[in-house]
């Protein structure tokens, strides 16, 4: 959801543009009101004026517009800057990730025993790849069928996995 920000008199465009106007209008002002005292040729009079009216206006307008500029684009700047140490930092963990999970994948492949993972709702996840080498059967056909790994148990072997599996259902160890 995007923040509304209000912006106070001092900030508004309306308000910027009445300090210039009156700016202008007081400096116009006070140009006509010298120039009542001395007669100056035309062209004098306009660089004076001009000359008055640019030492009037930069003030203001340095003051309420470029100053705050600068104020932005430094924190901005400093946004900027910090925001590229975050994505850095992301792509770091990102990096470490990536090369854990294929450490990870290089030993389950590997090892000579077969790995799964359940979820939350105890349905079987992934199967390491070598079930097959070892159990004749394909990961894809455990998926299909969540009790084939039952069928690759030793008969002798059955009960004991049977109270096992109890033991781990009413939450003991």
């Amino acid at each position: 959801m995007k923040e509304v920000r209000k912006t106070s008199i001092w900030q508004s465009a309306y308000w910027l543009l009445a300090i210039l106007v009156v700016t202008i209008f007081a400096g116009e002002a006070g140009i006509m009101f010298l120039l009542q005292f001395c007669t100056l040729p035309l062209l004098y009079e306009i660089v004076v004026d001009d000359i008055l009216l640019v030492v009037t206006i930069f003030p203001v307008l340095y003051f309420l517009v470029f100053r705050r500029l600068k104020q932005y684009i430094f924190k901005i700047t400093k946004s900027e800057a910090l925001l590229g140490q975050r994505v850095e930092e992301i792509k770091k963990i990102k990096n470490e990730v990536v090369a854990a999970g294929k450490l990870f994948e290089s030993i389950i492949n590997h090892v000579q025993e077969v790995f799964y993972v359940k979820d939350s709702a105890l349905v079987v996840t992934y199967f390491s790849p070598n079930c097959e080498e070892l159990y004749g059967c394909a990961p894809d056909e455990f998926y299909g069928d969540p009790q084939l790994w039952r069928k690759t148990i030793n008969a002798d072997d059955s009960g004991v996995i049977d109270d096992i599996l109890k033991k781990i259902k009413d939450g003991e160890k």
